[in-house]
Formats: structure tokens, C-alpha cells, sequence
């Protein structure tokens, strides 16, 4: 696949993320994705066992919105520089009962991209940004 190719398919797949938009797996995932994140207590395996974590985040963030910040490829692989913003409204977080705070974190993702589709998604989420956001830790 062409560079620009990878580049507009990660563009593309890191929008499921935005609230609501779990259909777009079926459009830019294969269906044996593998997504696995450090913060992830396992590997993820198939599109609908990701679509519940996604729904899952939707729940506590129902106005959750990823902002692509940089793209880079290398072979197949797509590296995503990304920042999500949302307010916490739903359900218990890291102990923190749901107050409206707002939030803004960021990661990075690493897709690996076969035959137009996304067939493993990895990364690191900078999740001390969230509990400290949220009010689940004081520093």
C-alpha cells in the first residue's frame, strides 16, 4: 500500500473513537483485530469484543472527540499522535463517582494495516492525565 494510502485509512479508523462511531470498525477493521493498550488487562481479538470497550468509554464520555494530531508510516505500520477530549458523565472511574470534568489526554496508537484494513491496533494512553483530571489522584 501506498504511504498516503496508510495515512488515510489511520485517519480514518482513529474516528471510531469519537463517541458513537463504533460502526466505522466494520469499514476500516479487519475482522480478526487484535487491540491491545497498556492499560488493557488483555488483548482484545474481533471487532465485537472491541466494539464493547468502545461502548464502554462512550458510556462514561458520551461527548468523547479524538483530534489526530501527526501521522507517520513506516511500512505498514501507521504511527497516531492523538489527543481526545470529553467530559466524564457516566459510571465509577479509577474509584471517581461521575461530576461533568472535563478532560483531555493524550496517546499514541500504532496501527498495522493489511489489504486496506486495520488488523492490529496497539499503544499507550496517558492515563495519569486522566486520574488526575478526573480527581481520582492528587499530586
Amino acid at each position: 500500500m501506498e504511504k498516503k494510502e496508510i495515512i488515510d485509512i489511520a485517519n480514518k479508523y482513529m474516528q471510531i473513537w469519537n463517541a458513537g462511531n463504533d460502526g466505522l470498525l466494520l469499514d476500516f477493521a479487519s475482522n480478526d483485530l487484535e487491540v491491545e493498550y497498556t492499560h488493557f488487562q488483555k488483548t482484545y481479538q474481533g471487532v465485537e469484543e472491541y466494539r464493547q470497550v468502545l461502548n464502554q468509554t462512550y458510556m462514561s464520555f458520551p461527548d468523547l472527540k479524538i483530534f489526530i494530531d501527526e501521522v507517520q508510516v513506516f511500512e505498514n505500520k501507521a504511527l497516531v499522535k492523538w489527543t481526545y477530549t470529553g467530559s466524564h458523565l457516566n459510571g465509577i472511574l479509577f474509584g471517581v463517582e461521575p461530576a461533568g470534568k472535563k478532560v483531555k489526554v493524550s496517546g499514541l496508537s500504532i496501527l498495522d494495516v493489511f489489504n486496506g484494513k486495520v488488523v492490529r491496533e496497539y499503544g499507550i494512553v496517558d492515563n495519569l492525565a486522566l486520574v488526575l483530571q478526573i480527581g481520582a489522584l492528587k499530586m
